[in-house]
């Protein structure tokens, strides 16, 4: 039976293979963290660890519940091949994993292992783009009142922190989305290690989350303090400011990491302490084991059935026909007050224009570079010019704000081979309104603060 389960596993995760080839792409792109490996090598090592430990019997309730899941996630799945993007498809990918492992092996903690299913994928560069704006807003916000708590008048406009003339950018380096990923990494981890029920591991994920807000909250704070006093503090300690940073959020993240520690240690103890002295701590009730083949085999095979009919759909599908778009736009003759002429498409213009739904064109006035997006609807495909030279191989320092003729730029340098560029990036529309980032462009478009066309201009300065 062992071996017709894992003969099952390997036949139906070879039916993702249109995911698996995305998942691979998108992990060891260059613009993207291969962070989910980590997850999937704890994963396996909790595998190995509980096969050691634990039998590998399914009560009758559980063991139908997981079957049911399975069934509708590969059914779900197959759908999404047809309408929806990757990233769902991938979703619904591990979550037929997780319930396929869960009818067939015990888990140490079913929402710990699942945390980490969900984890596996390669999700940072989508939670900077969707989350980092609205954790951003809550972090100022939330720093301003602890600061005027504090008797520091500072005032909030958007993401930014004024006190008098002295403006701090709250920027997306400083959301602390990976904070966020590694912290929710460690709790699913402890909940697994330490055997944690759901009860347990779900009071552990709303403390670990409020560990994490509050953490960000401070470490902003004393940072906002830094670059306000920064004037009246000797030079050689200014110019430590970014191994300040570093050093403050390293700070902050060992105790976030020591708190969501102490916490599932606490929990699993009260567990212990609470719970019936019986020989196996998961059966409080009594449960009628499945010990019937017939009826897992009949689910396997459905299974396999099904992931092979998910494996042919892709072949059979065309690809979509591109979307019309409108007139062509009205380019600008001048930017930023310099004449422009277009070049011809490069390296640069084409990493820019992959999967870009809309125009791009790139000038120059003979000293810089700009590169021209047009687009007339909110999508994520607009990604950030730092992804793109991430993506070409580029290492990235993030700079603060700078201001060309009254407008507000998001700044970074990119290193590679001798090469150094400062990248200015800004996305505003035809009506005053304008951004610094796309992920704050974005929440202001699907909010309906804003209407299309819009266009992103990266300025491009040699530096060498």
């Amino acid at each position: 039976m062992r071996t017709l389960k894992v003969f099952a596993i390997v036949l139906i995760s070879c039916g993702f293979w249109p995911v698996w080839r995305w998942y691979i792409s998108r992990t060891f792109d260059a613009s993207d963290e291969p962070w989910g490996l980590l997850s999937i090598a704890a994963i396996i090592f909790l595998y190995f660890l509980e096969s050691k430990e634990a039998s590998s019997t399914q009560s009758v309730r559980a063991y139908r519940f997981y079957s049911a899941a399975l069934i509708l996630s590969l059914l779900f799945y197959i759908v999404s091949l047809i309408y929806l993007p990757h990233l769902i498809q991938a979703l619904l990918m591990v979550l037929s994993l997780f319930f396929l492992l869960s009818m067939s092996f015990r888990m140490p903690s079913k929402l710990g292992v699942l945390g980490l299913f969900l984890l596996a994928l390669p999700v940072l560069p989508s939670l900077n783009f969707f989350v980092s704006y609205p954790l951003r807003m809550f972090i100022t916000a939330a720093s301003r009142q602890l600061l005027n708590l504090a008797s520091i008048p500072v005032v909030q406009d958007g993401t930014m922190l004024m006190l008098g003339a002295k403006l701090v950018s709250v920027d997306a380096p400083c959301s602390g989305v990976n904070m966020l990923w590694s912290s929710a990494f460690l709790a699913c981890l402890c909940m697994c290690l330490r055997r944690l029920n759901l009860i347990s591991s779900t009071m552990l994920s709303f403390a670990a989350l409020i560990l994490i807000l509050f953490a960000n909250v401070l470490r902003v704070s004393a940072l906002t303090i830094f670059s306000f006093q920064s004037a009246v503090m000797p030079e050689s300690i200014v110019k430590e400011e970014p191994i300040i940073h570093l050093l403050t959020g390293l700070s902050v993240f060992v105790l976030v990491a020591l708190g969501i520690a102490f916490l599932s240690g606490y929990l699993q103890n009260l567990e212990k302490k609470s719970a019936p002295k019986l020989k196996d701590p998961d059966n409080v009730i009594p449960r009628i084991m499945a010990k019937s083949n017939a009826g897992s085999n009949k689910v396997l095979l459905l299974s396999m059935l099904l992931s092979a009919l998910a494996a042919i759909v892709p072949l059979c599908l065309k690809e979509p026909a591109g979307t019309a778009l409108e007139a062509e736009p009205r380019w600008p003759l001048k930017i930023n007050g310099a004449e422009v002429r277009v070049l011809e498409s490069n390296e640069t213009r084409d990493k820019f224009a992959e999967s870009f739904p809309g125009k791009i064109k790139v000038f120059s006035d003979g000293s810089r570079k700009y590169i021209m997006r047009w687009i007339h609807t909110e999508s994520r495909q607009l990604h950030p010019s730092s992804d793109c030279y991430k993506g070409m191989g580029f290492s990235i320092e993030h700079g603060p704000l700078v201001s060309i003729l009254g407008n507000r730029y998001s700044s970074f340098i990119a290193v590679k081979n001798g090469r150094k560029y400062r990248i200015l990036e800004r996305i505003y529309d035809e009506h005053g309104s304008s951004w610094t980032e796309p992920s704050e462009w974005y929440w202001a478009a699907t909010l309906d603060k804003t209407s299309g066309p819009w266009w992103d201009l990266v300025v491009i300065e040699n530096l060498k």
